[in-house]
Formats: C-alpha cells, structure tokens, sequence
C-alpha cells in the first residue's frame, strides 16, 4: 500500500483510490495540465501554479526578524514597514496610526481598505515605539480589544483624533491615565 515516488516522499493513497477532486491545494492546480493529462498516478508530480497565489518564500533580513521580535507582528507586517522605511521599532514613535496608513495606501499592490486593516494594530505599534521593554509591553497589551476605541475610553486615553497622535503623543496620554489612576494595590 504504500509506495515511495520519484521525489522520495511516501505516498499512502492505494494506487487504485482515486485524486481528490479538488482542483486547487495551497498554489497547486490541477487545470495547469492539458486536458487528459492530469496527475493520477502520485508518480506523477503536481506543477506550480504562477498565478495570483503564487507563493514566495524568503528569508527575513535581521530587521524584519527584529521588528516581529519586538512588535509581536506578523512576517508580513512587518515587511510592509521595512518598505515604509521603519527599520527600527523606535521609528515608529514620530508618527501617528494615520501616517503610516497614508504611506502603506501609497504602496502599489496594497488596496486602500487592506491598509485600513492596520488601524488598531498600528495604535498599539506607535505606542510600542516608545517602550524600553516592547516585547513585554506587546505581550501584555496584544488583545486587540485592548486597542478599539472602547477599550480606550476605559482607560481614559482616548480623544477625538487619536489616529493622529503619535507615538510619545500616546505614551504621554497612557502615563497621565496611569497617574489619575494612582498605584495600583496588589
């Protein structure tokens, strides 16, 4: 029942059970072949496709790695701000929620609403901008609750234009929240 094919990988399938009919699997496809051609044998390999979900795999530069590491983000988010310019999370103290959104709506390739996704997590990326300890802070304030416009109003840091305050703009809001609170017991 169980065969090896020619690129060394064990297939389990018995030769006489039919493919799956799916026609697409993470970027393979079946309709690359001419028709009567397609793969029933595991033998015979599955093309990568070279359309729209064509995937790339590349190694992050020590500045992606450093920018997840200290940020919590995604690989992803984290390549958007290199190509912003941010290489450094301390970058990220001089602007506001709503600059970077403008730049990352100037990329070509990235659509306006796709950019708009970055919102809340670009609040709490400012914010992590002024930290001297980010990946604490980051572990601490990832729920994203934490940044939505309620979540702010609970803490008393919220005001009509939030979007537009920078980084050490939000750290100075969080620390005079932080003193009419007073310490904290326990």
């Amino acid at each position: 029942m169980d065969r090896q094919d020619r690129s060394g990988l064990i297939s389990f399938r018995p030769p006489d059970m039919p493919l799956p009919v799916c026609t697409s699997f993470h970027g393979f496809s079946l309709s690359n072949y001419p028709s009567g051609t397609k793969p029933e044998t595991p033998d015979q390999p599955l093309r990568k496709t070279m359309g729209a979900k064509r995937s790339t795999t590349t190694t992050a530069s020590p500045e992606q790695r450093e920018l997840q590491k200290k940020l919590a983000i995604t690989p992803k988010t984290a390549a958007f701000l290199i190509r912003l310019g941010y290489k450094n999370h301390r970058d990220l103290r001089s602007v506001s929620p709503n600059q970077v959104i403008a730049q990352l709506k100037a990329l070509p390739g990235v659509p306006a609403k796709q950019a708009e996704w970055y919102r809340r997590p670009l609040r709490r990326m400012v914010w992590l901008g002024t930290q001297d300890e980010p990946e604490i802070q980051a572990a601490r304030t990832a729920h994203c609750s934490y940044w939505t416009m309620k979540g702010l109003m609970a803490k008393r840091v919220w005001q009509d234009g939030y979007d537009d305050l920078t980084g050490d703009e939000v750290n100075a809001r969080f620390a005079v929240a932080q003193q009419r609170e007073g310490p904290k017991n326990g």
